[in-house]
């Protein structure tokens, strides 16, 4: 199979509404209950810096870096029952 042209969603326990991506660049709506995990397609072994925007303007931010298949594995922190705010970017290489 050929591989889509760039992130997408591989599995979440919260709704996923408004994903747009621009390269390895995206962001989301995300909304949900208890935690907010989730499993996107990126490239293999790429590190990410998220950031989870709350509903009363409290920004949360974590690394994460993808393992060998390309599989990023997400946890949008502090549990919510409000809509979240998430981008997701390429963390630069040193």
């Amino acid at each position: 199979p050929v591989p889509a042209p760039g992130p997408y969603l591989i599995q979440a326990r919260w709704s996923i509404s408004g994903f747009r991506a621009d390269g390895e660049t995206f962001i989301f709506s995300a909304h949900g209950f208890g935690t907010g995990e989730m499993e996107w397609k990126v490239g293999p072994e790429r590190t990410f810096l998220f950031e989870v925007r709350m509903k009363d303007g409290t920004v949360w931010q974590n690394r994460k870096t993808s393992d060998v298949a390309g599989s990023l594995f997400l946890n949008l922190g502090p549990r919510t029952t409000d809509p979240v705010q998430v981008l997701v970017t390429p963390f630069p290489e040193s």
